[in-house]
């Protein structure tokens, strides 16, 4: 079946199977699916849940917007990030700190709310008339689409939600400014039409005006400016979802092939590992759900991409990125995830979900090298940018210890704050060196090496006229962690790690500031001295030691978590320097007493006196070498 697929869809579009299109539904079910349906013994109960949905909605119709809606997460308090609540059309409040809020951007993205609202109205009301064939659901999803279908001519020619309009607003819309906003409704309002069209409430006049004035124009505008992207599997799913509803061969066609298209969404956004593109888990699930909508409503007309073995990949990739427990580091514009999010799409395809152990191993599509030991865990990010969604954060790491997240990558917040722009987004708030207080430039950087313990990353564009290298070794006890920065001029470069648990140091306050600019102006309650060592407490009975190699100044403070509230402590330590060596051990064993770095250049040596051993490592950071890692312990 495997060789059929891959067959079939290398080919051109005129060369793919020929298309059925049954009558309808065939967009969300189809007349044999919905028999089934009705015949499954938890059917009784999910008509209830669906008639008692929609008999709400008939008492109580949603309010249909008057003009088109804005962003989604303007609809926050950029003081709090709090969600705001309307007190009328044009006037909303932040419930936290009471600001109240009239300007156009706020007013546009309540007016985004009720276009959603309507979405999920017109599909709660079409599933429960396919389900009972009772009409009395039909006349609400009549008005939503009449609405939108009068209205559409009347939004703007296209507009984005940086203010740009027209041929400017690649990524804007027309119902909506964003397009990706306009292909989600897409697909909610074709399938309510879908479930709701052979209804003779509806008169071929009226479906004309539907299939035409909103179906079409919203085709259009979605076919404007294909690009790659998280969006454009979405672009696809809605124009998809139109091309089956109004049975247009022709248009679902050029969606497969067209460039960025559905197949090359999947040959060329998907690697080896089975893992988007763009680097975070949470874009990888909101692109792939898209993916598997576009397989069902190509499935009901004759086609099998759901046998597809680039979204068969997709689906078990996210698997091989998880901490023990489950959960994903917050890398690029992530949020906080569990693996279990993905349950739902083993289900879909019929896998069992089963976390299987998991080696030290590199993920080449994402760039990230995870390196595994026990119950410990770190992630390495050297690899590719990850388009709009990245950070300038190459050399990045992020370490799971003692049962949960210590060293943690912040994510994006949420758009909704400033500090995703002025936080998130810069090098000073990942766990990375920053040179001369500026951020990294876009780039993607290399893997030298990779043991089954061990890795050697490097990037030489990060900063033009510095060549940054990082050997991380990790075992079950603790993380080696040996960054080096090579130039030819010296410069600013600061180390820096944010890390969870109460710090404990011996340190004076100070008033002196780390930056104003690129981040550093969130570094707060700073304090500083000479130390060879620092303490992490995140739990009574838990600590995290982080050693130097013999005592040097750090500066320590709070910086900003997953959220605006979440105060995660930092270590920075600052130098001076043309070419440095960056030594750190971090022990969550209680055992190291005292790392010393031995004379070497290229060759880092390292001595780490413990309780019970010690132990020399030898780390070679140059590009060709014979033997990378040398580990020997010998019992005290």
């Amino acid at each position: 079946m495997l060789l059929v697929v891959v067959n079939t869809f290398g080919a051109t579009a005129a060369e793919l199977p020929a298309l059925k299109f049954p009558e309808p539904p065939r967009l969300a079910t189809t007349v044999e699916e919905l028999a089934t349906l009705k015949a499954a013994p938890d059917f009784a109960a999910k008509a209830a849940e669906a008639v008692r949905k929609a008999d709400a909605l008939v008492a109580n119709p949603p309010e249909l917007p008057a003009g088109n809606g804005g962003w989604i997460f303007d609809y926050a308090c950029p003081q709090d990030a709090a969600q705001l609540r309307p007190l009328s059309l044009t006037e909303h409040e932040c419930p936290k700190c009471r600001t109240r809020y009239t300007n156009e951007v706020v007013v546009l993205a309540h007016r985004c709310r009720l276009h959603y609202a309507s979405e999920q109205a017109a599909v709660a009301l079409g599933w429960a008339y396919a389900y009972t064939g009772d009409e009395k659901y039909v006349p609400g999803v009549k008005r939503i689409l009449l609405k939108l279908a009068g209205d559409y001519a009347t939004y703007p020619d296209r507009q984005d939600r940086w203010g740009q309009t027209g041929n400017l607003a690649v990524m804007g819309g027309r119902r909506y400014v964003q397009s990706l906003d306009e292909a989600v409704g897409a697909i909610h309002l074709a399938r309510a039409y879908d479930l709701t069209r052979n209804s003779p409430a509806w008169t071929d006049a009226e479906r004309r005006e539907i299939e035409q004035g909103f179906f079409r124009s919203t085709a259009e505008s979605l076919l404007r400016f294909p690009r790659r992207s998280n969006h454009q599997t979405w672009y696809n799913a809605g124009l998809i979802a139109i091309a089956v509803t109004l049975a247009d061969a022709e248009l679902l066609r050029r969606v497969l092939d067209m460039p960025f298209g559905v197949l090359e969404q999947l040959d060329k956004n998907i690697g080896k590992s089975g893992l988007w593109y763009e680097g975070a888990m949470v874009y990888h699930n909101y692109a792939l759900q898209p993916l598997l909508m576009t397989a069902d409503m190509t499935r009901r007309v004759g086609l099998t991409l759901h046998t597809h073995p680039k979204l068969l990949a997709m689906i078990t990739g996210p698997l091989r990125a998880v901490y023990p427990d489950g959960s994903y580091p917050a890398i690029n514009d992530s949020d906080p995830a569990h693996v279990r999010m993905f349950e739902p799409a083993f289900k879909w395809a019929g896998i069992p979900f089963v976390v299987p152990p998991l080696p030290s191993e590199v993920l080449e599509d994402a760039g990230l090298v995870a390196l595994r030991a026990g119950g410990t865990c770190v992630f390495v990010d050297y690899g590719p940018h990850g388009d709009e969604h990245g950070h300038p954060d190459k050399l990045n790491i992020m370490l799971y210890a003692l049962g949960r997240e210590l060293i943690l990558d912040p994510g994006r917040i949420t758009y909704s704050v400033p500090e995703y722009k002025t936080w998130a987004r810069t090098t000073v708030a990942h766990n990375t060196v920053v040179v001369d207080g500026k951020n990294q430039e876009e780039t993607t950087g290399e893997l030298w090496w990779f043991g089954s313990n061990a890795c050697l990353t490097a990037t030489a564009d990060a900063y033009p006229g510095s060549l940054l290298k990082r050997f991380v070794v990790l075992n079950e006890r603790l993380l080696v962690d040996v960054f080096r920065v090579e130039r030819e001029k010296p410069a600013q470069l600061d180390w820096v790690v944010h890390c969870r648990g109460n710090l404990v140091a011996e340190l004076q306050p100070t008033t002196q500031t780390l930056g104003t600019t690129n981040g550093y102006q969130h570094l707060r309650e700073l304090q500083t001295g000479q130390v060879a060592r620092v303490t992490f407490a995140p739990a009574p009975d838990k600590k995290l030691t982080v050693h130097f190699a013999g005592e040097e100044p750090i500066w320590t403070g709070v910086g900003i978590g997953y959220r605006l509230d979440d105060r995660v402590p930092f270590v920075l330590r600052r130098r001076q320097s043309a070419t440095t060596t960056f030594v750190t051990v971090y022990d969550w064993s209680a055992e190291v007493e005292k790392v010393e770095q031995l004379p070497g250049d290229a060759v880092v040596k390292l001595r780490l006196t413990g309780t019970n051993r010690t132990t020399t490592v030898t780390l070679d950071f140059r590009q060709e070498a014979n033997e990378r890692l040398i580990w020997r312990e010998q019992a005290r």
